[in-house]
C-alpha cells in the first residue's frame, strides 16, 4: 500500500511572539490565494525561506497588495534550492532578497508584528555532509527590518494522525 499525504503542516521558527497577529504560514497564504480569498496583508511583507513555497509566497504577496516584499535567507542566493528561473522572476518583479540573514527575534508591539530582527551570517569555509557551505552567526550583527506581515515558508511536514498509533 502507498499513501501520499503531502506536507501540509508548516514548520515554525520557535521564537517568542510567533502567535502574534500578522504572522502567517506559507501554505495557508497560498491556499487562500488559490481559493480567491487572500489574507489581508500590510504594505511591508517579509518571507523567510528559499524553496518553492517561499518563491510562490513572495510573488503572491506582491500580487495581493504588498508594496515592499523581502525574502530572508540565511545563505546566499546561489545556494537557494528554488528553481533559478523563479529566483530571476521574483528579482525582476522588484522583490528584495536579504541574504546571509538568520531570524533571531520578532519585534512585537502589543499583539502585533512590528518587525523581524536578524543576525548576519557568514561562511568560514566549512561544509555540511552534502557539500553546502555552512552559515555561521556573526557576533553582534543584529539588525531589524520593519514589517507589517511575516510569512514563514521554511518547510512543512506531514500530518499523519490518521494512522493512529501506527504512524511511521
Amino acid at each position: 500500500m502507498f499513501v501520499a499525504v503531502g506536507s501540509q503542516l508548516a514548520k515554525k521558527l520557535n521564537l517568542p511572539g510567533e502567535d502574534a497577529e500578522c504572522m502567517m504560514d506559507g501554505i495557508t497564504i497560498l491556499r487562500r490565494v488559490l481559493e480567491g480569498d487572500p489574507v489581508p496583508i500590510g504594505a511591508r511583507v517579509g518571507v523567510i525561506g528559499a524553496g518553492f513555497t517561499a518563491m510562490d509566497c513572495v510573488r503572491s504577496a506582491l500580487r495581493v497588495g504588498a508594496c515592499v516584499v523581502s525574502l530572508f535567507y540565511r545563505r546566499t542566493i546561489v545556494q537557494m534550492p528554488a528553481d533559478p528561473e523563479e529566483i530571476h522572476a521574483f528579482l525582476e518583479e522588484g522583490i528584495k532578497i536579504v541574504e546571509l540573514a538568520k531570524p533571531a527575534a520578532l519585534h512585537i508591539e502589543g499583539d502585533k508584528l512590528a518587525g523581524l530582527v536578524c543576525t548576519k551570517t557568514e561562511y568560514t569555509g566549512e561544509r555540511d555532509d552534502s557539500g553546502r557551505k555552512i552559515p555561521f552567526d556573526v557576533p553582534d550583527s543584529e539588525f531589524e527590518i520593519e514589517l507589517d506581515t511575516l510569512i514563514l515558508a521554511i518547510s512543512q511536514h506531514s500530518v499523519l494522525d490518521f494512522f493512529g498509533d501506527d504512524a511511521p
